[in-house]
């Protein structure tokens, strides 16, 4: 997959990655934020004018609720700006909030003419939370511009294995 990302980049497509390891499986949406912080860094090797614009883009998605994906992507401090605290919330709340936020973030970073593709390794040891996000992700029809591959253990993953529900409820809804 890696050996892929420069010839995808040539073709105006952005591959991003994260692995979902056995020391930071407890931590909700580590490789999604992974990815994400990788993204971050390949924006801001931009030159300014390019910057500029991501900064806007990105701003009209996510404000007022930046801070929220600062805080766990400091690097997006870095286009973005400063961003006003967030009120606090309840837990639900909370995760609706971020769920919302990075959603619109994703949208305005992966367009039609700049789709991205999203690779997440050792799916089978993803946690509840984030197959819930990236169920909503996927159908999402305004998402259509992410691409999303999955790579996991078959045996690792049972019939009762959140994977394989996830992998049905996406089929019954048309999405293979």
């Amino acid at each position: 997959v890696y050996h892929l990302r420069r010839p995808l980049n040539e073709e105006g497509l952005t591959l991003l990655s994260g692995d979902f390891d056995q020391l930071h499986n407890n931590n909700p949406y580590s490789p999604l934020i992974k990815a994400l912080q990788e993204f971050a860094r390949l924006i801001l090797t931009g030159n300014k004018e390019d910057i500029e614009q991501w900064r806007t883009n990105i701003l009209e998605a996510v404000s007022p609720n930046g801070q929220v994906l600062i805080d766990v992507l400091p690097e997006l401090e870095l286009i973005i700006g400063k961003q006003p605290p967030v009120a606090v919330m309840p837990p639900a709340e909370t995760e609706n909030r971020f769920s919302i936020t990075l959603k619109r973030f994703i949208r305005a970073c992966a367009s039609a003419k700049r789709p991205i593709i999203l690779f997440l390794d050792n799916f089978q040891r993803a946690e509840q939370t984030t197959f819930k996000l990236l169920e909503s992700f996927l159908l999402d029809p305004s998402m259509a511009n992410l691409m999303v591959l999955g790579c996991y253990r078959d045996n690792e993953v049972d019939g009762e294995h959140p994977l394989t529900q996830l992998i049905t409820r996406l089929r019954d809804s048309g999405l293979d």
